[in-house]
């Protein structure tokens, strides 16, 4: 398999299960209550942050290992036994402090939860090692596939144990039963031809010195989407939280549409910058926002300006109060139009982008804190705009120093006001038409069938988004 071959395997399959998840969603919020809707988010939530803690870099850092070592069963070996035992120490830790952080969140039913689901950690960390051997081993159409195969049996017995037994407890026993079976049919996949297992310390030691700067970082980093549900979980309690929790998410497309615009733009960041080509690099990162934002901006500013009507569609009347937390967690797409670490990646200057990580998540907290105790679940959405904008305004200006540029000469002002104006004028004009309009479903429905066309017409005919990139993204679809 061609290496575009599997790039486009691995979005697929990506692709597929974030629909799953997105059609999923509203399903869980319309069956559970918000009590036991917020204590199966409040787990989700633990034990994510569990992993992120435990990971310790050693999933990507084994990429490194199984591409230039000759004897990779060694080093595969020694990572995924050393990461099971790590998530196995923090899931008998979360069953033993199951009791303590229900009493912190005062929520009494996540004991029972936790000390199951508990469990989940080391198979969850060790599948993640496994999928850095599978990817390594060109076996990405089986890791697809199992992985597609896994979150649908996982979402039919999820719907078993609520239509049929009506348990959020049988919920977290049949995750725990599909995170298992993935990691099993993944540990056989992965281990056909190996013989036993192999063990080494300094295998380990040696992943641990490299992967630890890169675990850290990351856990600071997604840490700032953690610390938010913790405090509103801590400080205003269940129900809350699953309101809080329904809003404060990014449509998938927006992510999916950044992600591609630098898979087909910037390819030769790391060797620009290692050549010292400056100005190309900058011209790159110019096309990129350039692009970025004629295809993000539209979507962000609709969904703006519709948050009611999509929430209240998507998730249902009882969750009509997450719409205001749905309008401001997306105004963090504003800064999604850059990558903010790749030319500190290529001048390896990772240490940099974990000092500023670990300020901000500090930072979170604090602000968190306050602003919760002041506004509520609004106050929480505000914490990580804010923290999020400003890492954004940290690295950018690391990486202008890094190539020596100021920002005017990364970003057309001019042209991301002009969108901007295009895109509100365009939604502004569509709303006042449909405003008799009374059905919110066919409201939405006729602003959607409007707007896009009209918008992205617009911005291509006047070459606000190059043709380049719009013949790339479809290709790539293609292919998909």
């Amino acid at each position: 398999m061609t290496k575009v071959k599997r790039i486009a395997t691995l979005l697929f399959g990506k692709g597929f299960n974030v629909l799953v998840s997105f059609l999923f969603l509203p399903y869980m919020a319309r069956v559970l209550s918000y009590e036991d809707y917020g204590s199966y988010g409040q787990i989700l939530l633990i034990t994510a942050f569990a992993s992120a803690i435990l990971a310790l870099g050693l999933p990507q850092i084994l990429y490194i290992y199984l591409a230039r070592e000759k004897n990779n069963q060694l080093y595969f070996d020694s990572n995924l036994i050393f990461i099971v035992s790590l998530g196995l120490i923090g899931g008998i830790l979360i069953f033993f402090l199951s009791e303590p952080l229900a009493y912190w969140l005062e929520n009494h039913k996540l004991i029972d939860l936790l000390r199951v689901f508990a469990w989940s950690i080391p198979f969850h960390l060790g599948y993640q090692s496994i999928k850095s051997r599978l990817i390594t081993d060109q076996k990405v159409k089986h890791f697809t596939f199992l992985n597609i195969a896994s979150n649908l049996l996982k979402v039919l017995l999820i719907v078993f144990a609520i239509q049929v037994y009506n348990s959020v407890y049988l919920v977290f026993v049949f995750i725990l039963f599909t995170t298992i079976i993935q990691f099993s049919f993944g540990l056989y996949i992965a281990k056909r031809g190996d013989v036993g297992f192999l063990f080494s310390k300094r295998a380990v030691k040696i992943q641990l010195i490299d992967g630890l700067p890169l675990g850290v970082t990351n856990f600071f980093s997604t840490g700032l989407f953690y610390v938010d549900g913790l405090m509103v979980s801590r400080y205003l309690g269940v129900e809350p939280y699953a309101i809080y929790r329904n809003g404060a998410f990014e449509v998938p497309l927006i992510s999916s549409i950044s992600n591609s615009i630098n898979a087909v733009i910037l390819p030769e960041i790391s060797k620009f910058y290692n050549s010292k080509f400056y100005e190309k690099i900058v011209k790159l990162k110019r096309e990129v926002v350039k692009n970025s934002v004629a295809l993000i901006y539209p979507i962000l500013i609709f969904l703006l300006f519709n948050a009611q009507d999509f929430i209240v569609i998507y998730l249902g009347e009882a969750y009509r109060d997450s719409a205001i937390i749905f309008a401001i967690f997306n105004l963090t797409l504003f800064v999604r139009i850059y990558d903010y670490q790749d030319i500190l990646m290529a001048a390896r200057k990772t240490k940099m982008i974990l000092q500023h990580n670990l300020l901000v998540f500090a930072l979170n907290i604090i602000l968190n804190i306050v602003l919760i105790q002041e506004f509520g679940i609004i106050g929480a959405a505000a914490a990580t705009v804010i923290c999020l904008f400003l890492i954004s305004a940290l690295l950018l200006h690391r990486n202008m120093k890094a190539i020596k540029v100021k920002m005017f000469e990364l970003f057309d002002l001019k042209r991301i006001l002009q969108v901007c104006l295009l895109s509100l004028s365009t939604v502004v004009i569509i709303y006042f038409l449909l405003m008799k309009v009374n059905d919110g479903i066919l409201r939405l429905g006729l602003s959607m069938l409007f707007y896009f066309p009209i918008v992205y017409f617009l911005l291509y005919r006047f070459k606000f988004v190059s043709k380049e990139v719009v013949d790339g993204l479809l290709k790539r679809e293609t292919k998909q």
